[in-house]
């Protein structure tokens, strides 16, 4: 094991043995020389994390709806200066003023969906869900442009537009457009009905081991936190 291994093996100390585990790739010069794997990607079942491991990118996701929304634009089918009601005209006059530009940058003041979501709810939100709680509240947290407040129901409309602009299903164009030509061959957005080879599950300590914590309410958007991928 080389200096730079050991190094590494001591910063991701946490993740080793028992326990729900990670991945750490070291890039140079656009190769990586070195991809390690810690823990269990699957702690019930004592399945070991991998370099080929999927997780939840959670926002990191965020990027790749950016890019579907790029593509677009630069194919000439919407313009990120589009007004949001112009792809989505069901939303509220809350949203007028709102541009594609604004929900790309976190600046459209649009409201928190997680704020929405009734009490009692069990089932997990899809981005259509998203649309219709936004739909049903006429208010926004100021004027589009005016200020900055991170949003993630921003980017799960941005994927409805994504669908809308290129007719086809986001995790879809996801595959189609950017996944497929990167080599990105085990990268998905994750719906029902699909899986994600090599998954890695998500866990909390608990007063006795770990709890799989892995999905919530607002695990199933796409748009905004649900694409799975591998070191």
């Amino acid at each position: 094991m080389s200096g730079e291994e050991a190094s590494i093996d001591g910063l991701m100390r946490d993740y080793q043995g028992a326990v729900p585990g990670a991945g750490v790739a070291v890039l140079r010069g656009g190769a990586p020389p070195m991809l390690r794997a810690y823990g269990l990607a699957d702690v019930e079942n004592r399945v070991a994390a991998t370099s080929a491991s999927n997780y939840r990118l959670g926002s990191m996701t965020k990027q790749f709806t950016a890019a579907a929304i790029l593509l677009l634009a630069e194919r000439g089918l919407l313009s990120v200066d589009d007004a949001v009601r112009r792809w989505l005209p069901t939303l509220p006059d809350a949203a007028l003023g709102m541009t594609l530009r604004h929900l790309l940058t976190h600046s459209s003041g649009l409201v928190d969906y997680e704020e929405l979501i009734a009490e009692g709810t069990v089932e997990p939100l899809h981005d259509a869900d998203v649309l219709r709680l936004l739909e049903a509240h006429n208010r926004r947290y100021f004027g589009p442009g005016s200020r900055y407040r991170y949003s993630n129901g921003a980017y799960v409309l941005l994927a409805l537009v994504v669908e809308r602009a290129s007719g086809q299903g986001f995790a879809s164009f996801l595959q189609e457009r950017i996944f497929k030509p990167l080599g990105m061959r085990h990268t998905v957005a994750l719906e029902a009905g699909v899986s994600a080879a090599h998954r890695a599950f998500g866990y909390s300590a608990a007063a006795r081991g770990w709890t799989r914590t892995d999905q919530s309410l607002t695990s199933a958007t796409l748009g905004d936190g649900g694409v799975y991928s591998s070191i």
